[in-house]
This record gives C-alpha cells, sequence and structure tokens, in this order.
C-alpha cells in the first residue's frame, strides 16, 4: 500500500502537522489569556511569564492533536484521496490489503488506475473556517489581556487587587483648593484645583505686580511659590501683597538689629560702618550692600553667590529631570528672575 501513497504522504503530513500547531495554539492562547489576567489581578509583575507559557503550552498541545486526531497513517491518507473524486476507492483498498482474492485484487488494481489520474496539486491545503474564527479570537482576548499585564507592571493601569481595594473603599474624597491675592499682583499656575484626598495639587507662584511686595500667604508660608501635599479638605488660601512703598525702613537690611549674611556667608549686622552702598567702603566696613529684594525672607540674602550656585543648580535639575514640563520651568524661571530684581 505504501508504494501507492509515497508521493502523496510528504504534502498530506505537512498539512496535518499545520493543523495540529493550529488546534494547539487555541489552547495555547487560553493559557496566555488566563495566566495573564490572573497575574494581573494579583499584580504579579513578571510579563515575560504569560508568553512563555502559550509556548509551552501550544506544543505540548500540537504534539497531543497530531497523535491523537491528525496522525497520518495509511486510512487517513486514502480518506484525503478519496475526498477528491476516488469514491472510498482508496479506504477500500485499505481495508482488503491483505487478501489476495480475485475481488480483492481487482479492486486493487481498479483503485490503483483511478489513483494515476490524480494529480498531486489536486491535494490542496484545508483548514476548517471555524478554527480560523476561533483563532483569531482568543488571540485578540488573549493579547488584550497580556497587554493590560504588561500596562499593570508598568504602573499604567490599577491591578485587580488595587481595583477591588477601590471599589471596596468606596469613592476617593476629591477636595477644592483655590487661590486668590489680596493686593495686586497675581498667581501663575492654576488658580483652582480639585485633587483626590491624599493627592498633591501643582506648583504655583505669587508674583508681585511693578510697586508691589509679596508678603506671604494667607497660612503664614513666606516662600512665594508653594504645592499643597496630602490634601485632606477643600482649602482657600490668598497671596498677600503689599505697596513697597507702605514697607517704610522694616525691609531694609540692617535695621532694628536685623542680622544678615553677606555673599561668603559671614554675618553682618545692620547699622554698621559699611553697611550701605560704596564703591570703596573705608576702614572697618562690616560687608557688602545688600538691595531689599534680595533679602527675600528678611534673614538670609539671596544675592551674589548664593544666588548664583541656587540658580544653576535649578537649571541642571531642570535639563536632567522629563518630569518638569513647561508650566513648571516658568514658574521657577519666574521665581529666580523675581529674586534677582
Amino acid at each position: 500500500m505504501n508504494e501507492y501513497f509515497v508521493k502523496y504522504r510528504a504534502k498530506i503530513i505537512r498539512e496535518s502537522v499545520f493543523k495540529s500547531i493550529f488546534s494547539g495554539a487555541v489552547f495555547g492562547l487560553l493559557a496566555l489569556f488566563i495566566s495573564a489576567l490572573l497575574f494581573w489581578f494579583f499584580g504579579i509583575k513578571v510579563p515575560y511569564l504569560p508568553p512563555i507559557i502559550f509556548v509551552v503550552v501550544t506544543a505540548l498541545s500540537a504534539v497531543l492533536f497530531y497523535l491523537g486526531k491528525y496522525k497520518v497513517d495509511e486510512t487517513y491518507i486514502a480518506r484525503r484521496l478519496d475526498a477528491l473524486g476516488l469514491e472510498e476507492r482508496m479506504i477500500t483498498m485499505a481495508e482488503f490489503k491483505n487478501q489476495n482474492s480475485y475481488i480483492a485484487v481487482r479492486q486493487r488494481e481498479d483503485a490503483q488506475q483511478a489513483l494515476g489520474k490524480i494529480d498531486e496539486k489536486q491535494i490542496m491545503f484545508k483548514l476548517k473556517k471555524s478554527l480560523i474564527i476561533t483563532l483569531s479570537i482568543v488571540g485578540v482576548v488573549a493579547l488584550a489581556a497580556w497587554s493590560v499585564q504588561i500596562l499593570s507592571t508598568a504602573g499604567v493601569v490599577k491591578s485587580g487587587v488595587e481595583i477591588y481595594e477601590d471599589i471596596k473603599r468606596g469613592p476617593i474624597p476629591a477636595y477644592t483648593v483655590e487661590y486668590d491675592v489680596q493686593g495686586e499682583g497675581y498667581i501663575d499656575g492654576d488658580l483652582a484645583q480639585v485633587v483626590d484626598e491624599g493627592e498633591s495639587t501643582d506648583l504655583v507662584m505669587a508674583v508681585p505686580d511693578d510697586g508691589w511686595v509679596f508678603v506671604c500667604w494667607s497660612d503664614g508660608v513666606k516662600s512665594d511659590f508653594r504645592q499643597e501635599f496630602n490634601v485632606v479638605r477643600d482649602m482657600e488660601i490668598y497671596a498677600i501683597f503689599e505697596e513697597a512703598a507702605d514697607q517704610g525702613d522694616d525691609f531694609l537690611p540692617g535695621e532694628d538689629g536685623l542680622d544678615l549674611e553677606n555673599a561668603d556667608g559671614m554675618p553682618m549686622k545692620g547699622n554698621q560702618p559699611g553697611n550701605k552702598p560704596s564703591d570703596d567702603p573705608g576702614p572697618g566696613s562690616g560687608g557688602q550692600y545688600e538691595e531689599i529684594n534680595q533679602v527675600y525672607d528678611g534673614e538670609t540674602y539671596y544675592g551674589g553667590a548664593v544666588y548664583e550656585n541656587a540658580y544653576e543648580e535649578a537649571k541642571k535639575e531642570m535639563e536632567s529631570n522629563d518630569n518638569y514640563d513647561g508650566d513648571i520651568r516658568d514658574i521657577i524661571s519666574e521665581y529666580f528672575k523675581s529674586i534677582a530684581k
């Protein structure tokens, strides 16, 4: 019998192997879907493992499908050839292959003549549409589950456990943080921000108009830029500005015994000889002259080397850190400009 089927065997075997692989891939994709779904739900951060499971399950399933359903033997080849219009001559010949009766011999001769009329090219690769559709659907669903697991590992989406905890905890309260001004000036940044409980606001900065100075925020914070952390209630915060002329001598360096530091970090006392602008300070000079807007917090001198060093460090940080967007960079730049005025 083998001599009649030898030229058809290789082509039919290839078809059976492909059918086995495709069928095994369905189970492999199911394994990929289930493993990716479980890993996502429990927050297991190993995105490379589901593809390995897919390959292993596909290979094992393909072998089982070939041995159990698509194995190529003489009976299988006979059925494939009869499907070309041989009217079960091949399967009958396979059944009588060990008989030498007159009818069996004549049947084999008839089958051989009919087989001679069959061209090898007539044996087309056959794959059921249902298998292709099933493979496509399962593939899309499995890849979607794996993508979710990858995004969860990267922190883009929450894991199933985190979502479950959120549902169990209920809706997260949201609070409004509003910024406003008292005096002449403006706030650079988002004036009304809604944030979830425990989250932080975006940076804002208080900028005075010409002839005005920033004093402090309504809660006493003196830094002109701020960000609220761990927000747990609604907040309304004012930036307080006053006219520079209204400050009198209170903001002049050296008045009322105010201790300052010069650019070299050395302490200097107000109302000392030399604590005034001079191109040629005389003997006993206690330090250099500091302009009003450079004694920012009433205690520390921010001009000279102190300012330059801080400005250079800020520029390096902004250049090396991609987390600073355009708005934050503008706020920081405006802050340093306000000190340098």
